[in-house]
């Protein structure tokens, strides 16, 4: 229990501290809830706060467990003032208790509140239930204030609730099943029934706007991998502006907010629109006043693609006079969230990376090993592979050239072992150990340029190295004999 309670004071955003004092303090209940919360949330031990309050440490136990229920009591109340679908659940139980007590009238204004509230936030089942529960109002009185026209009227609506709520389950879920094939295969079949019918499709074609962001993000989405990038950003703003239309944005709308946001900055980005990416990145950092009673695990899927766009607006626009900055909340963010596995292993990699294109190998160096140093089964297998190539990288660039040899020979073995292994990361690491055995590298860079510059003309798998490695660049840098972070920076503010 006490490790739970630890670990739940821990996630409290700053809305639910409030909260919870204001609550605890005006409860009316034994203020010893209230200084033990507040002890416990400065992190003092239990025996000072058994001297604190003047309890033995059993009975503090005994205390520490009803706060903690009273808390869960408390946090649910919090979560019901920015939950729509919770505020409407609400609603409908409130009518049941007026139905059951007789109270028809007042059963019936809350009915119409119902309906009002959960027809303007787009929630069909509960509009569905709404007319239910109007009909049950008009059995308890034997029908005797209604008319058939109302009947035959609500028969309508029920069936256009009921039609919009399945329309839009089956467009959710063919979106779905396109992100799925594609994240699992890599590729969409664009003869698919499913992909022509989002391309053909258009927002202005539904009435709802929770209709109109799905098949725009979809759109967006099917752009984008296309290379239709203006296509995907017009798209992915349109999305963006469907959402916005709600009164207020539930839990699922949240994450599909945030997603498409990160997903217009990341196609500005990759655009060189860095004035536009910074645009919508702000927007996005003030986001969370849209979202009223933020949750953990809200702010964690938030953070994650905050900090994930700095990370790739500041490499792709090679500015990287604010890395220290963007570093030192890295370093908070990881300790005070319980990132995924894959986003903690992506922005320890990132960190790494990011030093060496900005001249640091010292301090790209110290965030790899703290990535290398998870156990292998908590880092994806790819982001592993690629710090490992990464490891020796910098060794190299450190002219650590024997140290490098040994970490580069050791990956080459391991490529060879493996199925899907990339030629062009096979090639790169067989010239790194050429290269530090030669400790020559202009000759040899240029040769093995070309080699590469004839894989990425396939168009295939082989370019997905270089979201980790800008292979092409670095050994353009070594042909031209100049430093990898000078040429990177030079390279891309020519492109810009």
């Amino acid at each position: 229990m006490a490790e739970t309670l630890s670990a739940l004071l821990s996630r409290l955003s700053k809305e639910e501290q409030r909260y919870i004092s204001i609550t605890l303090k005006h409860s009316g209940r034994d203020s010893r809830y209230l200084r033990c919360y507040r002890l416990l949330k400065k992190g003092i031990p239990a025996g000072k706060i058994s001297e604190e309050l003047g309890l033995p440490e059993r009975d503090l136990s005994v205390l520490k467990s009803k706060l903690y229920r009273r808390l869960l009591d408390i946090l649910a109340d919090f979560s019901l003032s920015g939950n729509i679908f919770l505020q409407l659940m609400r609603m409908r139980e409130r009518i049941e208790v007026l139905i059951s007590k007789g109270l028809f009238r007042e059963a019936e204004k809350q009915v119409e509140k119902l309906l009002t509230k959960a027809s303007s936030h787009e929630f069909y089942l509960f509009e569905a239930e709404a007319l239910r529960l109007k009909r049950l109002l008009m059995a308890q009185r034997n029908y005797s204030e209604s008319k058939r026209e109302e009947l035959l009227t609500m028969k309508e609506e029920l069936q256009k609730k009921t039609g919009a709520f399945l329309h839009l389950s089956e467009l959710q879920i063919d979106s779905s099943l396109l992100f799925m094939q594609f994240y699992r295969e890599g590729h969409l079949d664009e003869e698919s029934e499913t992909y022509q019918r989002f391309l053909q499709s258009h927002g202005s074609d539904f009435e709802s706007n929770s209709a109109r962001f799905v098949v725009h993000n979809t759109r967006g989405f099917l752009f984008g991998l296309s290379g239709v990038a203006e296509g995907s950003i017009s798209e992915q703003k349109m999305a963006i502006d469907a959402l916005m239309q709600l009164p207020a944005i539930d839990n699922e709308r949240w994450y599909n907010l945030v997603s498409a946001f990160n997903n217009i900055c990341v196609a500005l980005c990759n655009e060189g629109d860095f004035g536009r990416t910074k645009e919508y990145l702000e927007k996005l950092r003030q986001l969370p006043e849209k979202r009223k009673g933020l949750t953990y695990q809200e702010s964690i899927f938030w953070w994650q693609h905050i900090l994930a766009l700095d990370f790739y607006l500041m490499m792709e626009s090679a500015e990287f006079k604010n890395l220290d900055r963007l570093l030192d909340s890295l370093y908070r963010a990881l300790k005070q969230y319980e990132f995924s596995q894959w986003y903690r292993a992506y922005f320890h990699y990132s960190a790494a990376y990011a030093a060496l294109l900005a001249g640091r190998p010292d301090d790209a160096l110290q965030w790899n090993l703290r990535l290398l140093q998870y156990p292998h089964n908590k880092i994806p297998k790819e982001i592993h592979r690629f710090a490992l190539l990464l490891q020796g990288l910098i060794h190299f660039e450190l002219r650590n050239y024997e140290v490098a040899s040994v970490l580069l020979e050791n990956h080459r073995r391991k490529l060879r072992k493996m199925k899907n292994s990339y030629r062009l990361e096979t090639l790169f690491t067989r010239f790194l150990l050429r290269a530090a055995k030669a400790k020559e590298c202009s000759a040899l860079a240029s040769a093995c340029l070309s080699e590469v510059n004839v894989l990425l003309k396939e168009h295939g798998p082989e370019r997905h190295v270089l979201d980790y490695v800008d292979i092409d660049i670095y050994l353009e840098a070594l042909s031209s004999g100049m430093s990898f972070s000078t040429f990177y920076q030079k390279k891309k503010n020519n492109d810009a």
